[in-house]
């Protein structure tokens, strides 16, 4: 889950960097997308900056979810306050569809949530906020960039390369700087089996041991092939 307390702040004036942490609910995409009929956790992410595919019920979700919650933060930014401070499920729901709408049948079905659609119909007819309204004072490239990631749909939901390349972050967006894995992150374990909190431990201890003997192999090549090139210069040039 993406929320306030889950990122840690660096600051070296003039810079300011920002990383996320507390990886405890993280599921590796690649192992679920492998079969169809693993679900993912309908409970997950702090009830105030949870997606409305994860309220309304959905176990197949995408890395939107983590873009709504940037939404929800950037609100908090300009406002100094949670935009959306449920206190139950419904209610929820109930402030989301204040701001973004009733969703369209096509994006229930996007969301693919079997009780979606009565869950909604249950709320009622509700009164539209209008985004200038509840941030009088916020740029209008902020508003533009917050409607964008509080989209009802997660398919047209900005994702994180559109958000980067939005005015309102312009100046900030350093390509050269924002390395991309290139490659799937894969889970050493089992990511729908249980396991005792031993279990856990020795899996990670067994990891940083192959990692640093992984990385001293590849210091020890690296110095290696650095002495053969200084002998091989020092033998041609006494020839």
């Amino acid at each position: 889950e993406i929320i306030p307390v889950t990122g840690v702040q660096t600051c070296a004036l003039p810079i300011c960097l920002m990383k996320l942490a507390d990886f405890g609910l993280a599921r590796s995409l690649t192992q679920d997308n492998e079969d169809d009929s693993k679900v993912l956790t309908d409970y997950v992410a702090t009830r105030w900056y949870r997606a409305p595919e994860i309220l309304l019920g959905a176990t197949k979700y995408t890395k939107a979810v983590d873009m709504w919650s940037l939404g929800c933060i950037l609100g908090e930014l300009l406002s100094g306050k949670a935009i959306f401070p449920g206190t139950s499920t419904m209610n929820q729901l109930d402030r989301i569809i204040e701001v973004t709408g009733k969703p369209s049948p096509e994006v229930l079905e996007e969301i693919d949530a079997p009780y979606a659609a009565t869950m909604l119909d249950s709320l009622g007819d509700v009164k539209r906020r209008n985004l200038r309204d509840m941030f009088p004072n916020a740029a209008e490239d902020a508003l533009d960039l917050m409607s964008k990631l509080l989209d009802f749909s997660p398919v047209t939901r900005y994702n994180i390369n559109q958000t980067l390349e939005h005015p309102y972050v312009a100046q900030f967006h350093n390509p050269d700087e924002e390395p991309v894995c290139e490659k799937p992150v894969e889970v050493p374990i089992n990511d729908d089996t249980k396991y005792k909190i031993g279990d856990y431990r020795k899996k990670l201890y067994e990891d940083i041991v192959k990692k640093r003997k992984e990385q001293r192999s590849a210091k020890k090549t690296r110095s290696e092939r650095s002495e053969e090139r200084r002998v091989g210069k020092e033998c041609r040039s006494r020839w």
